[in-house]
């Protein structure tokens, strides 16, 4: 018997290397995950290596985003960072950077994904507890002023160039009827109807909430 689970185990071991060593020479295929030492190995696009974007690169970008962005410090946090390298077919058509960091006690979040091959930030989220009502508040407000104002920082930390994009704010601003803690935006690009971007603020901390790069006809 013991010897019988001997052999088991070294069978074991040999299909498991196998499987790793024919997926770390495989090119790259859909919903799958690499590390960047097999990216540096593919042509994306064409494209030159230097021109794409690196892990540190995108970990920088991202602790900047959430640093300027909501306040967050990931680095003062006792969080579980999580961050890899897949190619996306479905929503961005790109190579991305998909970062995480999460605590589990808190059940703090913070998400980032960013493209490998551009830099651009595609995702960004920001999940903690909602800020609280002060006594005597029945709900947040926003003017459109400060609305603008908060994209116009965050679009500044992204690099997208408001002048480009109509503005919609989704949700009525100084409503009197409802209480939300979240004003929805879009932001639809003046010269095509396939790039739109969905923004969420919070209204009590003022910063966006959460941003996503979508595509209208699935681009």
């Amino acid at each position: 018997m013991k010897r019988v689970s001997i052999i088991l185990a070294v069978t074991l071991f040999f299909v498991l290397f196998g499987i790793c060593f024919y997926k770390i020479n495989r090119t790259i295929q859909l919903d799958t995950l690499y590390s960047e030492s097999v990216l540096d190995k593919i042509d994306v696009n064409g494209k030159d290596r230097k021109q794409r974007f690196t892990r540190s690169q995108a970990l920088k970008k991202a602790k900047v985003l959430f640093r300027d962005g909501y306040g967050i410090d990931l680095m003062n946090k006792n969080l579980e960072k999580y961050m890899n390298l897949y190619y996306d077919e479905e929503k961005y058509h790109s190579y991305v950077w998909l970062m995480n960091w999460t605590n589990y006690g808190t059940n703090e979040t913070y998400t980032c994904t960013v493209s490998a091959e551009t830099g651009e930030v595609l995702y960004y989220y920001v999940g903690v507890k909602n800020t609280k009502l002060n006594a005597g508040e029945k709900k947040f407000s926003l003017s459109y002023k400060t609305v603008v104002d908060i994209i116009e920082h965050f679009a500044d930390l992204i690099d997208i160039d408001l002048s480009k994009y109509n503005l919609e704010v989704n949700y009525p601003v100084n409503d009197t009827e409802y209480k939300f803690w979240y004003q929805k935006c879009t932001l639809s690009n003046k010269e095509t109807d396939e790039e739109e971007y969905m923004l969420s603020i919070d209204c009590g901390a003022k910063s966006i909430r959460e941003f996503e790069k979508s595509a209208k006809k699935g681009k």
